[in-house]
C-alpha cells in the first residue's frame, strides 16, 4: 500500500479509497511529502490515515462503481440488490482492516463525518507532531456528484428496508475499529462525536 511521508520526520499519512483519500495526497503531496510503500517504512514512524462509517463507505464505494461502469440501472434490480446486500464492488469499499490485517490498531485515524471538522482534526493532529501544514482551508476534491448522491440515498433507504443483511457481518471488523474511533478525542482531550 502507498503511503506519503513527511521528509524530515517519521510520521507518514495512509490514503484510503472514499475517505478524502485523494484531496489528503493532493495537499500532502503539494507540500513535498513522498510516495513510499507502507511495508518499507520501520517501526518508528507515526502513520495516520481517514476513517469513515464502514457502511457508509460501502455505499459511497457502490454508488461511485455503479456511475462509473454506467451500471446506475443495476438499483433497481431485485437479484443485483441481493448480490450488493453481500458484495464488494470494487477497492472503493474493500474493508480496510481486511487490507491491512494487524497494522490497523496501530494506525492514527481521524474520523469523517459531515458532523465534524475532518480539517480541523487533521490539522491538531499534526500540529502535535510540531507540522503546521495550514491545511484548515484545503479544498475537497471529488465530491460525489448529484447522482452519486442520490444512489447513496437508494442504497441508504434499500439497506435500512432490508431484514438482514450481510454488511454488517461483511464489515464487522472495519465497524469494531470505526466504534473505538468514534468519540474521536483530539490532542487537547476534546470527544468529537458524530451523532
Amino acid at each position: 500500500m502507498d503511503v506519503y511521508v513527511y521528509p524530515h520526520k517519521p510520521i507518514a499519512y495512509l490514503p484510503i479509497t472514499k475517505n478524502a483519500s485523494t484531496t489528503f495526497t493532493s495537499v500532502f503531496k503539494s507540500r513535498g511529502w513522498k510516495l513510499q510503500q507502507l511495508d518499507k517504512l520501520d517501526d518508528g514512524y507515526q502513520i495516520f490515515g481517514h476513517f469513515r462509517d464502514p457502511i457508509e463507505r460501502h455505499f459511497k464505494g457502490t454508488a461511485e462503481f455503479l456511475v462509473q461502469q454506467n451500471l446506475t440501472h443495476m438499483i433497481r434490480d431485485t437479484d443485483w440488490q441481493k448480490i450488493w446486500m453481500s458484495a464488494v464492488m470494487d477497492m472503493h469499499s474493500y474493508p480496510i482492516t481486511w487490507s491491512l490485517g494487524s497494522r490497523a490498531d496501530k494506525i492514527h485515524w481521524i474520523p469523517i463525518s459531515r458532523k465534524i471538522s475532518t480539517n480541523y482534526l487533521t490539522h491538531r493532529y499534526l500540529l502535535s507532531h510540531e507540522l503546521d501544514l495550514n491545511i484548515l482551508n484545503a479544498t475537497w476534491n471529488n465530491e460525489s456528484s448529484i447522482e452519486q448522491q442520490q444512489l447513496y440515498l437508494e442504497l441508504r433507504k434499500l439497506h435500512n428496508q432490508t431484514p438482514y443483511n450481510q454488511l454488517s457481518v461483511f464489515y464487522d471488523s472495519d465497524i469494531v475499529l470505526w466504534n473505538k474511533i468514534i468519540p474521536y478525542i483530539d490532542e487537547d482531550g476534546i470527544k468529537h462525536f458524530i451523532h
